[in-house]
């Protein structure tokens, strides 16, 4: 097997982590690595929650039965391919997310001892509020009251803001927000459609790898190229100019990130020929899809031991670059 995961969890202002489950310990594959579940759905603050959920299986009972020590803990997980199968590409794995544990809880059921982790990217919530105050002045480009007001409510987080300069207000909007989805829901009804033309489609926030990002249509990523074998399945419209594709869990991707489908078809073993009378049954193997494509939304979902492919996978949806 080459899937890969490492988990981390790390007690406030420690060091070291203070359990980490990981499927190559110090690089080696482990066969009998923990199992694991995890569904982390990423993209723009305004439009979804971000709420992680991990299951952990076959932990020690010590574990089970005292689940509650892990809130509040910051977590990292990892995942995505080693080397080891032919078509695996150990480099798109990365980091998937990051958080905090925001509820922890154990379950022994036959011969199954599990942890349940709820994960939050940014730690405030309406019972627990932060204070992320946007005093965005009269003439001032937007780009810089978020970085003032991001910067004192997440002071150990790394900020990455890419928006247009010419965001600026004819006068004062100050706003006052207990989670960051407040904050991104009012910068996203502020802006859209306005400032740079009926067709802008906003300011938008999220966590993601750690560390804030801040971005609009005018930010230009370095483009990833897909290739043939990356896909499981072929890529579809599910609304107008709106596509989705999975592909083999990956941590190369991010929000605003733009991706470049691949061209013609494959030149890979296991590609066969076809003479001309028998043409159509060519067209399995090349994508429908050409051209590139923003993407808007992530999802990783992952089965650690499931036979299927389709369980060890990132979904991503995205929007394309030149729409019709």
């Amino acid at each position: 097997m080459t899937r890969y995961y490492d988990i981390t969890l790390t007690q406030s202002g420690a060091s070291k982590p203070f359990r980490q489950w990981t499927s190559h310990p110090r690089g080696v594959f482990n066969p009998a690595a923990p199992d694991v579940e995890f569904d982390f759905q990423i993209a723009d603050y305004a439009a979804l929650t971000n709420i992680y959920v991990l299951t952990v299986h076959g932990v020690a009972l010590s574990e089970l039965t005292q689940a509650n020590q892990f809130a509040g803990m910051q977590i990292t997980i990892q995942g995505g391919m080693k080397s080891g199968l032919p078509l695996a590409n150990p480099k798109q794995a990365g980091t998937l997310a990051t958080g905090t544990v925001y509820q922890a809880y154990g379950n022994w059921e036959g011969i199954d001892q599990r942890l349940d982790l709820v994960i939050a990217p940014s730690p405030y919530t309406l019972a627990d509020p932060g204070n992320i105050v946007l005093n965005w002045k009269a003439g001032q480009p937007l780009s810089q009251a978020l970085q003032n007001a991001l910067a004192v409510a997440y002071p150990n987080v790394p900020i990455a803001i890419s928006i247009s300069d010419q965001i600026v207000q004819a006068h004062d909007e100050p706003h006052m927000s207990p989670t960051l989805e407040d904050l991104a829901q009012f910068v996203m009804g502020v802006t859209k459609g306005s400032f740079l033309g009926a067709n802008y489609g906003g300011v938008r926030i999220t966590i993601q790898n750690g560390r804030i990002f801040v971005w609009d249509d005018t930010y230009t990523p370095p483009v990833v190229q897909i290739a043939f074998n990356d896909f499981i399945g072929q890529p579809t419209w599910i609304a107008d100019n709106v596509m989705i594709c999975k592909f083999v869990m990956r941590g190369d991707l991010l929000s605003g990130s733009t991706i470049q489908m691949p061209q013609g078809l494959q030149n890979l073993p296991g590609a066969v020929g076809t003479t001309q009378q028998s043409n159509p049954s060519s067209h399995k193997y090349q994508t429908s899809f050409q051209g590139g494509f923003q993407v808007s939304e992530i999802r990783h979902i992952g089965a650690y031991r499931s036979p299927d492919g389709g369980n060890w996978c990132t979904v991503v949806k995205c929007l394309p670059l030149n729409p019709t």
